[in-house]
């Protein structure tokens, strides 16, 4: 999901991209927002991290995937930060959002292949991201593709239902031939969202 920040400084293009580095939220529940309100108020350019996967398996970006971020001291410089809302020294991930980072850390070995993958803490006096982390299953131990990735997570997304707050606007896209409601939750190419952004201009 894209969003847009106000930056209390201009962002430094990266120039060297060899490392993912994992962090967890250290709270139960954050928004993007609110992480990037907490890193105004340290003074920052804004949001630290570059993506931010919430516990529902939405992945947010923050920083341009090219900009030098603010997540790991001496280490920005060279490294992309992918924070996972929680705290998994206290707490487990679900399926949903597991799937999620596998599949974002898939997407991003696509532009960066070979690129490292590393824990806050191997790089600093901090527990992040937490013992529960699941870090072989979320880096690739098991060695699925993207798009094996992305089947598992639309194979689950399929079987839930849309939520209640949506399910009358979903009624009426339907009724229009925008959609045909099936597997609401699923995940969804650019290219089909736009069929049915332009569907629904012409209303």
């Amino acid at each position: 999901t894209e969003k847009t920040y106000e930056w209390a400084y201009p962002l430094t293009p990266r120039t060297v991209t060899d490392c993912i580095i994992i962090h967890h939220a250290a709270v139960s529940v954050a928004t993007p927002d609110q992480i990037h309100a907490a890193h105004l108020a340290n003074g920052w350019s804004g949001i630290a991290y570059h993506y931010y996967v919430r516990k529902d398996g939405t992945i947010y970006r923050g920083r341009p995937e090219n900009m030098i971020g603010a997540h790991t001291h001496d280490e920005n410089y060279h490294t992309i930060g992918i924070c996972f809302e929680g705290n998994f020294s206290e707490e487990t991930m679900s399926d949903t959002q597991l799937a999620s980072g596998q599949w974002l850390i898939a997407d991003i070995k696509t532009r960066y292949p070979g690129i490292d993958i590393k824990k806050h803490k191997d790089f600093a006096a901090t527990g992040c991201p937490g013992d529960n982390f699941p870090f072989d299953e979320m880096t690739g131990e098991y060695n699925m593709t993207g798009e094996e990735i992305y089947a598992k997570m639309n194979e689950y997304l399929a079987t839930l239902s849309a939520p209640d707050w949506a399910k009358e606007e979903l009624a009426k896209a339907v009724a229009a031939g925008i959609t045909d409601g099936t597997a609401p939750m699923i995940m969804i190419p650019r290219y089909q969202a736009a069929l049915m952004a332009y569907r629904a201009s012409l209303k």
